[in-house]
């Protein structure tokens, strides 16, 4: 299906959904998109992430030159679940089908749902994931496209990224904007809550510059898991939760290994058993986690966003409405070890 054709798609279920007296309608600065077919179903709410062309911050990230949207929470184990349902063979092993924020999620695998994502909605698939050969043991990875043999998918500014996918995981730019840009001051605050004094660490809630983080570090951590993905701690400007603690998300960026040739992803914003340190801005990509693309650990999780170019003018809350009918249309042991990242 085309874009113009989910566009369309999209038009037509706000206008059913008006005409219905406005079921499961929800006044969004983006829009809820719906996942999956039948009675397996989830939703996503995407937050623009528009004020084109904004400034790198003094760490030299944040700058994005499209707008863009970041999902309003991470993924949780009940997504996953409903993926699981619907792809009998290429299962990603979750601990329950709860709210909470999957962990233990290697890269790989965020591949493998976001590609699902991008095709049970009718788009392209975002990464190129193939079997390679790890030190005598097959192991999954994403390999970038190629300009020969890819030519529509490829993208020199970024060749792990389809350029014809809608649903993509984050460049540490889009990540950094989205956690720690404020457009109204056009600055950026030392969390992801959207403050520059550290957040109060808590085991779950929503109140003001609160994260899922240990602030007894290097002590045991006084949480064992991550919190529901809607319980996850403060918004930050944008209004996404928890993009510091709870989970680290993976992200695209990161390094090759010379030494092994694998590329190692770097996993941003902390987790719930990290120390405060790996939530503040200024420590992103350096200091911070890598991970192969087949590694995990019990804090890794990730984040979904919608990687499209929707224009530089926000809507105003409240203006605008948009509803998709993806599922109509379709009617654990793990490696990690943590790196000094440096790109």
């Amino acid at each position: 299906m085309s874009r113009h054709r989910n566009n369309l798609c999209l038009i037509l279920a706000w206008l059913a959904a008006l005409l219905h007296g406005g079921v499961g309608m929800q006044f969004v600065h983006a829009g809820i998109v719906t996942f999956g077919a039948g009675g397996d179903t989830f939703n996503v709410q995407f937050l623009d992430i528009a004020n084109v062309g904004n400034a790198a911050d003094g760490t030299g990230y944040g700058s994005v030159s499209y707008t863009y949207r970041v999902g309003s929470t991470e993924v949780s184990n009940a997504m996953i679940a409903v993926y699981n349902v619907l792809n009998p063979g290429d299962q990603i092993s979750i601990a329950d089908a709860s709210s909470k924020a999957a962990q233990s999620i290697a890269f790989h695998e965020a591949a493998m749902f976001v590609n699902w994502m991008n095709t049970v909605t009718g788009n392209d698939i975002a990464y190129k994931i193939v079997q390679v050969d790890v030190d005598g043991s097959p192991e999954f990875v994403v390999q970038e496209w190629d300009s020969v043999n890819d030519p529509d998918d490829y993208n020199a500014a970024n060749p792990f990224r389809s350029k014809r996918a809608l649903y993509a995981l984050p460049t540490i730019d889009e990540y950094y904007k989205a956690a720690y840009y404020d457009a109204a001051t056009d600055s950026y605050s030392l969390y992801t809550t959207g403050s520059d004094t550290a957040p109060n660490a808590v085991a779950s809630g929503t109140a003001a510059n609160t994260a899922v983080y240990n602030a007894d570090f290097p002590a045991a951590s006084p949480w064992s898991d991550p919190a529901a993905v809607d319980q996850a701690g403060g918004l930050s400007f944008y209004g996404a939760m928890g993009l510091g603690g709870n989970v680290t998300e993976l992200s695209e960026t990161g390094v090759l290994d010379n030494s092994d040739g694998l590329f190692y992803r770097v996993a941003l914003g902390g987790g719930f058993a990290d120390p405060v340190s790996y939530l503040a801005a200024n420590t992103q990509n350096s200091g911070g986690q890598e991970y192969a693309d087949f590694e995990a650990d019990l804090s890794t999780g990730f984040r979904v966003y919608q990687i499209e170019d929707f224009g530089s003018v926000v809507p105003e809350p409240g203006s605008l409405l948009l509803l998709t009918t993806a599922a109509l249309l379709n009617a654990g042991g793990r490696l990690y070890r943590r790196r000094t990242a440096e790109v």
